[in-house]
């Protein structure tokens, strides 16, 4: 990777482009440099070319203008030479003196108002450099994802015209030339994120308003041509100014006999997103931060720190073992994407923050150094590395836990489907652990269901392709293949096992959106491990509450808690065992999330540890027997290699086997709580109705079982003034009720009646069976026998808002109070 030093942050555009000038950089292969263009006389420009480090073999070099806009770090240079020239005098030949390039030539002066791309290939050295002009425009994009064509087309709007490139590929592999045209969108607002469908583009597209439409052959567009560029002139400024409202509809240019329909494929016209400064970092534990920018694919990167002192840059394809530890980064273990040395000046002159020019890098595209390791001082004892993280991704996750176990993971740009999907896997066979191997992997429709044999891929599903594009046309490029299929686009899945994940820990691809109308989300990811099959669902991941804090932040995300409780009442141990999980959102799933364990039990000795583990039996008579654990996937628990595989994955633990999980125990005597890294309280494989059992670690002869019982939700609605905190009406509810932070959970609502000074509540409380307040509060006179509680609400301060009621009622009542109050539960 080569860079170019901007010491004047005000310079550290991508390229400057004005109606007076145009200042373009140059950074890669050793050479560094401006190419800067203004006008000189009336109607010519002046090309001012001040480049160093060209190469020794070179004596000259040839500069050539290009229409073809170049995508930088996402292709090579040396394709803009198959391209059309911007005029038929716009190549010229320049000499080398020393290693410096420099000169002027003239142009005309329209091309300060063009899109265009500069060539410069340096004779008998094979080596070519080049930048791309965008003249300012707004820049738009469609993705075809196939049956017929497939690939992007940008649009760039400026100067009161469209400049289209089409980077499109035949998806039939025939020739033919495609019309094409930009028509008004013509679905409802609240389609916005599915459409358009295939089926809504053959029964809608040709009816739709036309915004644009080819006329000329020449503006026709071929599939497989590198890069195509037409220009369209003559839309509105209406529909120039609204071209993310449009829709991109291609045509076959001529039928035949056998077709019926000459339609080929429709795509919404979306905003090209910009990752601009700020939205996209690198943080290191220090709290230094690199930070990325970067407008679009047909601009340069820029890469900006504020600590001078960062030096030796690197950006690493990470893989599974060093993807999130840093601490294990090995180079000789990566694949190393970019590179430099000495990128970034001990000493900043200004004392501000510096930037530095990459054009040979890039946030866009399957080559780009999004989730990327970057690397700080590589070639010194004290490097430092962390994760190239956007602000703006959306993260989708399939999770594995039979026979294969671990995640995959899915990010996408949250602004665009059309963006760049990365999937980062880690996944090991739940039984075979010998040498990391590879699977074959495909997205397959529909969902599957949690028992044990469909994870284990029992039923037969077809590969996920809803633009029906046929697997044997998949043999040319990755955009031919259908949506699903995944080996054929990306090479096998790399696996391994708990301890030495290997292969790339990361794949790239424009194909596998995970939102518009060709979605991934709800369909399953299905890996064929040689001798058996696994299949997870694909779903949106949604922030991870803090289960070993307070679950009720969570439930105020609509998600409702489930609680089981288990009683010792016996010789050995008093008191009780709660588990409270967030409640998954189908009741039938299973759910592989962390539980919390809160737990209050005595004994004769104090500080006494115990195991903890939940029983295959659900009978109690057994708790002296050498019962087996909970085990429902029938884990090799008395292998040689278990409990070390236990310690280190907890889903490699039998699902009973708690202490395992958590390498915890209780202590009697003390209240406490214990996160477990996964126990299903609910679906088909929850814990209810089994038997907890507790085993002295100091005497394995005293042992003591209960039975986990569901703990019912209850609910009732109240009314608080507005001044009272959350924290405060919770703090009231613990006190008269005497419970603990996981036992009761507060949520706004709405209700019919609006006051300025007061607010509407659900109060959400874990019954506890022998608690009689309770028991009286939910029932029917409660303000009756709870008048403190009524009066800490300070219903009085209630003022009925203006309009909300009929003239002459200003204060809530006692009455309206107790009304408003109504009692239900929550199973």
């Amino acid at each position: 990777m080569r860079f170019l030093l901007l010491f004047n942050p005000v310079v550290a555009l991508l390229a400057r482009v004005s109606a007076f000038q145009v200042e373009l950089p140059i950074a890669d292969q050793g050479v560094t440099g401006w190419i800067q263009i203004k006008p000189s006389t009336p109607g010519l420009a002046v090309v001012a070319i001040n480049l160093t480090g060209a190469p020794a073999t070179a004596n000259a070099a040839n500069l050539s203008f290009h229409t073809s806009p170049f995508a930088y770090g996402d292709q090579e240079c040396s394709a803009l030479a198959e391209t059309p020239y911007i005029s038929s005098n716009s190549t010229f030949r320049l000499p080398i003196v020393d290693d410096q390039l420099s000169g002027e030539i003239q142009l005309d002066a329209s091309i300060l108002n063009k899109i265009f791309s500069v060539l410069i290939t340096f004779h008998h050295s094979g080596v070519s450099v080049c930048a791309t002009s965008t003249a300012n425009s707004r820049i738009y994009v469609s993705r075809f994802y196939g049956s017929q064509v497939a690939g992007p087309v940008f649009f760039f709007v400026s100067n009161g015209a469209v400049t289209v490139l089409s980077n499109l590929v035949n998806g039939e592999n025939t020739d033919t030339a495609i019309s094409w045209s930009i028509r008004k969108k013509w679905w409802q607002l609240e389609r916005d994120d599915r459409e358009p469908t295939l089926h809504s583009c053959q029964n809608s597209a040709d009816k739709a308003p036309v915004w644009y439409s080819t006329h000329e052959e020449n503006d026709y567009l071929q599939p497989d041509i590198t890069s195509q560029v037409t220009t369209a002139r003559g839309m509105s400024d209406k529909h120039l100014s609204n071209l993310d409202m449009g829709v991109l509809v291609l045509h076959r240019a001529e039928g035949d006999e056998w077709r019926s329909s000459t339609l080929l494929g429709c795509a919404r016209i979306t905003h090209l997103p910009s990752y601009e400064f700020g939205t996209v970092a690198a943080t290191f534990p220090n709290s230094s931060t690199v930070l990325f920018e970067q407008p679009s694919p047909f601009h340069p990167l820029i890469i900006s720190s504020g600590e001078p002192e960062l030096t030796d840059l690197a950006v690493f394809v990470p893989n599974q073992r060093n993807q999130s530890h840093c601490g294990q980064f090995d180079p000789s273990l990566n694949l190393n994407v970019l590179k430099s040395t000495n990128l970034l000046p001990s000493k900043h002159k200004s004392g501000g923050p510096f930037s530095i020019v990459a054009t040979d890098a890039t946030l866009y595209g399957e080559n780009s150094i999004l989730k990327h390791l970057l690397v700080v001082g590589k070639s010194s004892a004290n490097s430092r590395c962390t994760l190239i993280e956007p602000s703006n991704f959306m993260t989708a996750t399939a999770k594995f836990f039979y026979p294969a176990i671990g995640e995959v993971h899915f990010y996408q740009d949250q602004r665009s489907w059309e963006s760049v999907t990365f999937i980062i896997p880690k996944i090991r066979h739940l039984f075979d652990l010998s040498v990391p191997d590879k699977a074959e992997w495909m997205i397959t429709e529909r969902r599957i269901g949690w028992s044990q044999e469909e994870m284990a891929c029992s039923t037969d599903t077809d590969t996920f392709d809803p633009t029906r594009i046929q697997s044997h046309y998949c043999r040319r490029a990755s955009e031919t293949c259908p949506i699903g299929s995944l080996t054929e686009k990306l090479g096998q899945l790399f696996t391994g096992s708990h301890n030495e994940l290997t292969g790339l820990g990361i794949y790239a691809t424009t194909t596998v959106p995970l939102s518009g109308p060709y979605s991934v989300i709800g369909n399953t990811l299905r890996l064929g491990l040689g001798f058996a099959d696994s299949c997870a669902n694909i779903e949106i991941e949604k922030p991870k509450p803090d289960q070993h804090a307070e679950l009720w932040k969570e439930f105020q995300n609509k998600s409702v808690p489930v609680f089981l409780s288990a009683t010792f009442d016996g010789e050995i141990l008093k008191g009780k065992v709660q588990m409270a999980q967030i409640a998954a959102e189908r009741k039938a799933a299973f759910s592989i999330q962390p539980a919390v364990m809160f737990y209050e039990v005595l004994s004769v000795e104090e500080d006494e540890p115990f195991e903890v583990s939940i029983l295959e039996s659900d009978n109690e008579t057994e708790c002296d027997r050498a019962a087996a654990v909970y085990n429902p996937f029938y884990l090799p628990t008395d292998a040689e290699n278990y409990t070390t595989l236990c310690h280190v994955s907890a889903l490699s633990c039998a699902i009973g086997d708690i202490s395992g999980q958590t390498s915890n125990l209780i202590r009697t005597g003390t209240p406490g709580r214990v996160k477990i890294p996964y126990l299903p309280l609910q679906g088909p494989y929850n814990v209810e109705r089994k038997i907890l059992r507790l085993t002295s670690k100091e005497n394995d002869k005293r042992v003591a079982c209960a039975t986990l019982e569901s703990m019912e939700l209850r609910a009732a609605n109240i009314t608080a003034a507005k001044t009272l905190s959350e924290r405060e009406i919770r703090a009231i509810f613990k006190e008269t009720f005497h419970l603990e932070d996981h036992e009761l959970f507060l949520k706004r609502r709405e209700a019919a009646i609006d006051f300025a000074n007061c607010l509407h509540y659900i109060i959400f409380i874990a019954d506890k069976r022998d608690n009689n307040d309770l028991k009286q509060f939910f029932s029917s006179n409660r303000w009756a026998q709870f008048n403190v509680l009524w009066k800490s609400l300070r219903p009085n301060d209630c003022v009925v808002a203006s309009g909300a009621s009929s003239p002459g009622l200003t204060l809530l009542t006692a009455a309206a109070f107790v009304t408003a109050a109504m009692v239900k539960c929550v199973h």
